[in-house]
């Protein structure tokens, strides 16, 4: 079996959207290492100390063996959980595009 490269985003990107006054700022980082993505939460969070919630979700490691999320004060699953199922999606989908380049499917 092929070992699933590292993939990463090719850049950092901020994106915000308004929705009935309320703001949602997402920050999508290229990280090494938790502790790199932990002090990257502590940042973002201490930039937008007026939100109300700063929620988020991470995957590391070759295989996606480090997954993390938080709903920071939303309603238990309702934030961390479906950002981290996106970002298993994307990584799931780039790794069967890879994979299907390799092996010349």
């Amino acid at each position: 079996m092929v070992e699933n490269p590292l993939l990463t985003i090719k850049a950092n990107k901020t994106h915000e959207l308004e929705i009935k006054k309320s703001r949602f700022i997402c920050n999508l980082r290229q990280i090494e290492d938790e502790s790199e993505a932990k002090q990257l939460i502590a940042q973002i969070s201490a930039n937008n100390s007026k939100a109300n919630h700063n929620c988020y979700a991470y995957v590391l490691g070759k295989s996606n063996e480090i997954q993390r999320e938080s709903d920071n004060g939303e309603p238990s699953g309702t934030a961390g959980v479906p950002i981290l199922e996106v970002l298993k999606k994307i990584t799931s989908k780039m790794y069967w595009q890879w994979l299907h380049v390799i092996l010349g499917a």
